[in-house]
């Protein structure tokens, strides 16, 4: 086994302004990897994800050669963002944006969560 890294960037504005303070939940397989909170940049610290070896990538028809997360941010003045499927290779940080729009636009929309899904790679 091996291993990639995982972080998120989140912002609001068309990344003009990062949000600090945001929960990250990580998951893979319904259970849970670890739960990350963004700084003042708006990123999080990276989280080791367990990963098959690069070797299964170099003859077809092995596993696919990376492992897949699902991440969910939350923040009380935003509406969520949930992310499924997010691909994680070995050796390799994958870095997951999330644009937050705030609650104020969007009043009625409170208790909704916007669901992003990550199409598999073509390998």
């Amino acid at each position: 086994m091996s291993e990639g890294y995982f972080v998120t960037h989140v912002y609001t504005a068309n990344a003009q302004l990062p949000i600090a303070g945001a929960i990250v939940v990580i998951t893979q397989g319904g259970r849970l990897l670890a739960t990350r909170t963004t700084d003042i940049s708006g990123k999080t610290a990276p989280l080791a994800v367990p990963t098959p070896d690069e070797s299964a990538s170099l003859s077809p028809g092995t596993v696919k050669p990376f492992a897949v997360i699902d991440a969910v941010v939350d923040h009380p003045e935003y509406i969520g963002v949930s992310a499924r499927n997010i691909q994680i290779f070995p050796g390799v940080t994958t870095q997951q944006d999330f644009q937050l729009v705030p609650i104020t636009l969007l009043p009625e929309n409170w208790d909704q969560t916007e669901n992003l899904n990550t199409p598999p790679q073509n390998l």
